[in-house]
């Protein structure tokens, strides 16, 4: 199983640069993306985050 972080870390990262600097932006899609390996597949993550 794939776990898709790299392509979360990518979404996560253009969402949060709308609304946050570039710092602030890697950190909260570094720990969305790395919150995402804890789950079986690439979308059951986000069940948790809702």
């Amino acid at each position: 199983d794939t776990l898709g972080a790299g392509d979360i870390f990518h979404g996560a990262f253009c969402h949060y640069i709308l609304q946050q600097n570039f710092t602030e932006s890697l950190v909260a899609a570094a720990e969305i993306a790395s919150n995402s390996c804890k789950f079986f597949g690439t979308r059951r993550w986000m069940e948790f985050y809702k």
